[in-house]
């Protein structure tokens, strides 16, 4: 099979080593409850050994070779062989443990390192391209079973199985378990030759790797269900064995289990009993993508609704109907559905030349979004040429946008300035100097629109990509931006989804705050291995000084095997490597030395008590380890002179408790 340039061959069993040799007369019978093959509990080959046997001769005569020929059966390991699996032969499973969305139009599988492990301990010989592997992958809902433990400890799954229909729902049928098994060839193509069992040996021994072997469950599963795959023995020899029944009686070739309930429960020991080998859990939700897409059906489209019927006469935010000076023709558009008939495509709005009033007043009322302003600024553009001119562009809409106003509302304006107003709307008004009109409006009697911040509908999209305006030529990368921006047909569905977050979002900011609750807990963790990274690493930074050592010594005992910095060294390492006697990390010598009568010792009392309390019989220290004289006056002097003595007695009990 070829697949993007990929060769992926597969052949249906594999055996490598003596296996391979068994018996011809035990080839395999498929589960046939007339036929369960010729022998018991295990398979067997033949052997025959050549035997050179050469006499002792007696005095006086000749010997003479005896060539002999013996040919003996020799019983291979079986499925009644095998208590269990290692894990670490497993390569994967599918669905991995655990998951909850595994497509239920696939079958779950287990894949082994070695190529030839679902065949290894079958105990029959190939019948041509058919061999029933000796392991199958049995899928249970929750509800079908319960495990339970044997008297050795071993896991066993007792199923509850209580009439047919369910028993062959669960068990696949034992004649047509050779087709859950084979193995995978990567980038070789192999054929089917007299030669492919040596060939793929071959390859094999060249590279192990190229290969491996993977065992397939053959029941269908169920939309949104719980499962556990369980890996049993396929034969009654290993299913008795693993339940540490006898079978020794039992034909090599029988099946773990019959081809019927009825069968099942009259001629099994423990019939619903199996041993567990692996197992693992998962959950199902509907079928992959590509079958989910077969099952779509097409409907005639006059049963449904190709668009949305939307009236736009009263939108609001001045783009009402009832304050335009033009009113166009059109009162109701369509918004397009989700699934909507094929070749159907709705008009945009505004779009026509008598809604150009509508384009008009809503791109110069988006335009004075201040996330405009504040994203320039973001990224500096408020101090460029450019920016300056793109500033100036949308104060001339704004300014623009007040004429258009003031001709809306002519009882606010003198008589002379509604007239100079009307023909200023006449003319391009493109090539109008904004500051010339923002002068004359500045100095008009009313000023508060210009004052006043304005509440303006929100501009989507705009903070995510940074948008400074709303001209196609700033958005050649975002050219979604403006068409999102400036058409009612998608206001109208961003809008939609804004009620949605208003009329839920009490719920949403607790979702939020627990997510925060859940950051705050991890940074709490984080702070507290920082913090301990920190004092680990200004303990080690000290280098352990005299007297910091000689604290640690007497007031941390316990430390004195444990690893400090970062070459993995103890305490009890800096000790002997400084040369002071491990006698005086002793909890004798602690006791000593935090009596309060330390201050008056000499040093002869010292070594008395020393003796006293045979600190040099103490097992992690040998009798060389005693105190000289020298070091005993050392100490004596610290003790007096170098330690703050009465402040290290205020902090004594504290060091004890930690």
């Amino acid at each position: 099979m070829a697949d993007n340039n990929n060769t992926y061959s597969f052949i249906p069993w594999l055996r490598r080593g003596l296996s391979r040799q068994i018996n011809p007369a035990e080839v395999d019978t498929f589960a046939s409850i007339i036929d369960e093959g010729p022998t018991l509990k295990r398979a067997s080959l033949r052997v025959k050994t050549t035997f050179d046997l050469t006499p002792i001769a007696k005095d006086g005569q000749t010997a003479q070779n005896d060539i002999r020929t013996e040919t003996i059966n020799i019983s291979l390991v079986g499925p009644g062989d095998v208590s269990g699996l290692q894990p670490i032969s497993i390569l994967q499973v599918v669905p991995a443990n655990g998951v909850k969305n595994f497509e239920s139009n696939y079958f779950p599988f287990i894949e082994f390192f070695e190529e030839d492990i679902p065949w290894r301990y079958t105990p029959a010989k190939e019948a041509g391209d058919r061999l029933r592997p000796w392991l199958t992958l049995l899928v249970c809902k929750n509800d079908e079973f319960f495990v339970t433990s044997n008297n050795d400890g071993l896991s066993h799954l007792s199923l509850k199985i209580t009439d047919d229909d369910n028993f062959l729902k669960i068990f696949p049928k034992p004649k047509n378990i050779w087709k859950s098994a084979h193995v995978q060839f990567s980038n070789k193509k192999l054929e089917k030759d007299d030669n492919l069992i040596t060939t793929t040996n071959r390859l094999l021994n060249e590279n192990e790797d190229i290969a491996f072997s993977r065992l397939l469950s053959m029941r269908k599963l169920e939309d949104n269900t719980a499962y556990t795959a369980f890996l049993i023995p396929s034969f009654e020899t290993g299913r008795l064995s693993g339940l540490s029944l006898p079978f020794n009686e039992i034909p090599a070739q029988r099946a773990a289990w019959a081809e019927s309930f009825d069968l099942q429960k009259t001629s099994r020991i423990q019939p619903f009993d199996f041993p567990i080998y692996h197992h693992w859990e998962f959950e199902t939700s509907t079928a992959d993508f590509i079958t989910l897409a077969r099952k779509l059906m097409p409907i005639a489209a006059e049963t449904m609704p190709a668009a949305l019927r939307v009236d736009v006469q009263n939108m609001g935010n001045g783009l009402s109907y009832s304050t335009l000076s033009e009113r166009p023709k059109r009162n109701v558009i369509d918004v397009e559905v989700a699934t909507k008939p094929i070749n159907f495509e709705s008009e945009a709005f505004p779009n026509r030349a008598d809604e150009q009033i509508v384009a008009d007043v809503m791109k110069n009322l988006l335009s004075k979004n201040p996330t405009l302003l504040e994203n320039m600024g973001q990224i500096g553009l408020l101090s460029t040429h450019a920016g300056t001119q793109k500033m100036q562009k949308q104060t001339k809409n704004f300014v623009i946008s007040r004429v258009i106003a003031s001709l809306k509302n002519p009882t606010r304006k003198s008589t002379e300035e509604l007239e100079e107003l009307k023909l200023r709307r006449n003319k391009d008004l493109k090539n109008l100097n904004v500051r010339s009109v923002m002068s004359r409006t500045r100095n008009s009697e009313d000023t508060s629109e210009m004052d006043d911040p304005w509440i303006v509908p929100p501009l989507y999209g705009a903070k995510h990509i940074m948008a400074t305006s709303l001209e196609i030529e700033d958005n050649i990368d975002h050219s979604w931006f403006p068409e999102l921006n400036l058409d009612v047909r998608h206001r109208s569905a961003a809008g939609l989804g804004k009620k949605v977050v208003q009329n839920n979002q009490e719920e949403f900011v607790h979702r939020a705050w627990e997510q925060v609750e859940l950051i705050n807990e991890l940074n709490q963790r984080l702070r507290e291995y920082l913090l301990n990274l920190q004092l680990n690493s200004s303990l080690y930074q000290t280098r352990f000084n005299s007297k910091y050592l000689k604290d640690l010594m007497i007031y941390l005992q316990p430390m004195k095997y444990a690893p400090i910095g970062e070459d993995g060294g103890t305490l009890n390492d800096e000790i002997v490597r400084r040369g002071i006697p491990s006698a005086y990390a002793s909890s004798a010598f602690q006791s000593i030395s935090s009596s309060k009568s330390t201050p008056e010792v000499t040093t002869a009392s010292l070594s008395k008590a020393i003796v006293d309390n045979r600190a040099y019989k103490m097992k992690d220290h040998l009798i060389k380890d005693l105190l000289d004289k020298e070091q005993i006056e050392e100490i004596f002097t610290y003790y007096q002179t170098s330690l703050e003595y009465k402040e290290l007695i205020k902090y004594e009990e504290l060091w004890k408790s930690v």
